[in-house]
């Protein structure tokens, strides 16, 4: 297995296509505006390292499912360099004018509870891309829905926050909790329409999970920047910590092979 430290800030044309993307997706639901527009703002530098990592790592043949797709800003960036991409979210609606305006296939799904929509087989390349995270019923159950739709040696490429990063470790030291506030996360169900924050992993758990289910992992990437999310002296310092010891860096993603 291939361990990557990626860079702090992503190429500059996966950058504007994100930008690009985020400028066509504004929600049709007021309720969710706030959230969509705090999301793009602390979340873009995220999902272009995402745009550049799908083409020159997992470099996708068929057709990608976008699994937790919501806000669609790397759904719509990978349909605008020509991919075969398919979103899935749990309630489509919120978004349903700019989906229809850029054309993209979005599917309702619940993936917590449904089956995927597709025939065993016949996937190329599943994101589940900062999702994992909010699973609240049997993240077993979805990643085994994950494995049965990929075709024999598709590509699953999973992010999430990680449960040991030095943010989640002040967390503990200062609030005595390790992990999200369980009323504010729940809460989300109603206010935005999807879950928040369950709770935050371990590398290592992810990556047992998914190979117990049968996948194989080829990379595990830590990533993420505090400066991005705390501009100043503090995300500086975070990011100067994180330079020397790489586990304690805010995320990390898992490519895996079926």
């Amino acid at each position: 297995m291939m361990r990557t430290n990626e860079r702090y800030e992503p190429p500059a044309y996966a950058v504007d296509a994100i930008q690009s993307a985020a400028t066509e997706l504004s929600p049709s639901i007021s309720k969710v505006a706030a959230w969509y527009d705090h999301y793009v703002k602390k979340q873009s530098t995220r999902i272009a390292h995402d745009l550049h990592w799908v083409e020159t790592v997992v470099k996708p043949q068929g057709l990608i499912v976008d699994a937790g797709a919501a806000p669609y800003l790397l759904t719509l960036a990978l349909k605008q360099k020509g991919y075969d991409v398919e979103g899935l979210d749990v309630e489509p609606d919120r978004f349903a004018e700019p989906i229809k305006q850029t054309g993209l296939t979005v599917r309702r799904c619940d993936i917590d509870n449904d089956a995927f929509p597709y025939a065993d087989e016949t996937v190329d390349v599943v994101l589940l891309n900062e999702v994992f995270e909010h699973l609240r019923i049997n993240p077993v159950g979805t990643m085994r829905e994950i494995f049965r739709v990929l075709r024999p040696g598709g590509r699953l490429m999973l992010s999430t926050p990680n449960g040991l990063s030095l943010n989640r470790l002040a967390i503990l030291l200062t609030k005595g909790t390790p992990g999200p506030n369980i009323y504010k996360e729940y809460s989300k169900l109603t206010e935005i329409g999807h879950m928040g924050h369950v709770r935050e992993y371990a590398p290592r758990e992810v990556e047992d999970l998914i190979e117990k289910i049968g996948f194989k992992t080829s990379h595990r990437i830590r990533r993420g920047s505090y400066y991005h999310l705390r501009p100043g002296l503090t995300g500086r310092i975070a990011d100067g910590i994180c330079m020397a010891l790489p586990p304690l860096r805010q995320h990390f993603a898992l490519i895996a092979v079926k």
